[in-house]
């Protein structure tokens, strides 16, 4: 059975979904607050020079931890999978 790289990507973007939001369901029963960002929320990062609360500075860097560990796995995934499948016999 060979997997079409379409397949490939679905199923890995699938993985991803998962992960991120098992991550933020984990955050949030420690106390963490990961908000989606959407609409007027992106205001907040073209003005960091309003002062924010510390609970809101944590709250964006466990945002940006989370983004960046999540897209460094999805390219390692995809990587590895890529590999796989184009040195297979």
């Amino acid at each position: 059975m060979k997997i079409l790289p379409i397949e490939l990507l679905i199923i890995v973007g699938a993985l991803i979904v998962i992960l991120v939001y098992t991550m933020k369901r984990i955050l949030h029963k420690n106390g963490y607050h990961v908000y989606w960002y959407r609409g007027n929320h992106l205001r907040d990062f073209s003005n960091f020079s309003k002062l924010l609360s510390q609970e809101e500075i944590q709250s964006k860097k466990i945002k940006f931890q989370l983004l960046f560990f999540t897209l460094i796995f999805l390219l390692i995934a995809y990587i590895s999978t890529l590999v796989y499948l184009f040195t297979k016999p």
